[in-house]
């Protein structure tokens, strides 16, 4: 309950302060939270030093806000009153949630197919693989494992994945990028073309963290260790 109560305290603050404020507050509770949570913290500086060689250095809605309809994969927050705020902010902009826990397999695969064969926008996460299941894709020169769903989902329906990323620019405004549609080969062998789109899907998001590397909200360290050599 605490927890929620900080959500929707800010969320509160944010539309009512003036947005430099509203900037100010949020750099200072960031200082806070950098300076005690040093396990995340580890984790930022270790992933941005694989992004820059140094270490010193949420996109649906706004295509549901441009009257497209979007269906965002989802995974469900542990704290109740949390995932009841971040449900009531999906629902305000018009984001319809998949909440792929609460479904068998099949279902979840069937609710994404529906949405597509609608014509509808499927949000997928393209950089965290949650279940274990994903691909192992060389990244910033290094490997890591990242979901399989963006290209299963092409593969199976034919509809082509198109990499997005919202950024805030220096003077606060912010832009939302999209990539040329990447359509599934139709030459290769399924496995084939779900290795050919997912490379190209993290070459267009390394282009983007290379740009603006501390955006890339990563909290956790995701890379796979080293395979040692047996001699």
């Amino acid at each position: 309950m605490f927890f929620a109560l900080l959500y929707q305290l800010g969320h509160g603050a944010a539309w009512f302060l003036p947005r430099p404020l509203s900037y100010w507050i949020a750099h200072r509770l960031a200082d806070h939270c950098y300076r005690r949570a040093s396990k995340d913290r580890a984790a930022v500086r270790e992933n941005l030093k694989s992004v820059l060689g140094r270490t010193d250095l949420p996109a649906g809605a706004v295509l549901s806000l441009l009257g497209l309809p979007v269906n965002a994969v989802i995974l469900t927050h542990q704290n109740p009153g949390v995932d009841a705020f971040f449900s009531r902010q999906r629902s305000r902009v018009g984001v319809k949630g998949i909440a792929i826990q609460r479904m068998s397999p099949r279902q979840f695969f069937e609710t994404s197919c529906d949405a597509l064969r609608r014509n509808e926008i499927l949000a997928l996460v393209g950089d965290r693989d949650f279940f274990g299941h994903g691909l192992t894709i060389p990244f910033f020169g290094r490997t890591l494992k990242v979901p399989t769903g963006p290209a299963a989902f092409s593969v199976k329906t034919g509809a082509p994945i198109v990499p997005g990323f919202l950024v805030r620019e220096a003077d606060g405004s912010y832009r939302f990028l999209l990539e040329e549609p990447l359509f599934p080969p139709t030459d290769l062998k399924k496995g084939e073309a779900m290795v050919w789109l997912t490379e190209r899907c993290l070459a267009a998001m390394a282009r983007v963290i290379r740009q603006y590397p501390t955006q890339w909200y990563m909290f956790q360290e995701f890379w796979l260790p080293p395979r040692g050599l047996i001699l």
